[in-house]
């Protein structure tokens, strides 16, 4: 019973201090909480050291992530604590190497109904993003170990931590990965979206190979999305080419939507060709892709004036706020 008192008063205290940060005595608080070997106390008590900024609070961090990682499963299943320490961690600037690389080697695979289950990919993808954010020499080779990872979601992190560096190092990677494909549609659209990011002006032509055909559906959309949002001007033309060519009947939507994502105005003025000469179907496309930038006024206008009569009816319905100013 004495332990149970005990969790419900730090719990309480740590809401406390959640609710007001500059509650006089949030240090002591979270300084106890973190020595309390309890994983939930902790994770709370990381996240609110990240989430205040409290710098002066390193130690208690380390000591922490040292003890969770001995008898890791018994101490701290699910991993929530060890993930919420490497994250406040990056969240506060700290180059904690020793940390993010245990972390980004941990595997922690916990039963579940038929079998185990590694509930450490959330770990390994806040230690991966630390070494990328301190600077790690050996940055680039935790990302290509972390682009192999089983997990998709921590793959679909390592490609688009790759597109935040500064550095042309990790296109041959990212390429490879393009290449090599992936069984989720999801983390080959993070390749594309960094392949974008770190270069604008080539990769267009390349992201754009996976518009073609022979790519399963999936791909083409992830593709032409990526295309879409990275807003290159050089993403136009290739995108025109998917969309007049003989694409899926379910591509279509995607191709217009993609084109309007550019927000150029030679993307518009295509679109607008298009509602006003274009067939009726992809006329009808063009409309529901504009209509994400009703906000724009100008637009709206030249949307009405293109669609004209045949056009009139989707136009009201889609634009009716703005048509209405």
């Amino acid at each position: 019973m004495a332990k149970t008192k005990d969790f419900d008063a730090q719990r309480d205290a740590l809401a406390a201090v959640r609710e007001d940060p500059d509650h006089p005595n949030a240090a002591a608080i979270l300084e106890t909480a973190m020595g309390s070997k309890n994983a939930y106390l902790v994770s709370v008590a990381a996240a609110l050291i990240a989430r205040q900024a409290r710098a002066q609070q390193i130690d208690p961090l380390h000591e922490a992530f040292g003890w969770f990682m001995k008898d890791p499963i018994k101490r701290d299943p699910q991993c929530k604590a060890k993930t919420a320490i490497a994250e406040a961690l990056v969240a506060l600037g700290q180059p904690a190497t020793s940390i993010f690389e245990q972390g980004a080697h941990h595997v922690q695979l916990e039963p579940v109904w038929g079998g185990k289950e590694d509930t450490a990919a959330g770990l390994r993808t806040a230690c991966v993003t630390g070494l990328v954010a301190s600077g790690d020499p050996d940055a680039l080779i935790y990302c290509a170990d972390l682009l192999a990872d089983p997990v998709v979601t921590a793959r679909e992190t390592a490609a688009l931590i790759l597109g935040q560096l500064s550095t042309h190092e990790a296109l041959p990677l990212l390429r490879l990965k393009a290449h090599v494909g992936d069984a989720s549609p999801l983390v080959l659209a993070a390749v594309f979206t960094s392949l974008l990011a770190l270069d604008p002006q080539d990769s267009p032509t390349f992201v754009a190979r996976f518009l073609q055909p022979a790519h399963p559906a999936p791909i083409q959309e992830a593709a032409a999305l990526a295309l879409g949002e990275s807003r290159a001007p050089a993403a136009l033309v290739p995108l025109i080419a998917w969309a007049e060519g003989p694409i899926e009947p379910g591509l279509r939507r995607v191709a217009f939507v993609s084109i309007a994502l550019l927000r150029i105005d030679a993307a518009w003025d295509w679109l607008l060709e298009v509602i006003e000469d274009g067939i009726e179907a992809d006329a009808e496309h063009a409309v529901h892709a504009l209509s994400a930038f009703g906000h724009d006024q100008q637009l709206v206008e030249r949307v009405k004036d293109a669609g004209g009569l045949r056009m009139r009816e989707l136009v009201e319905a889609l634009f009716a706020p703005s048509l209405s100013r």
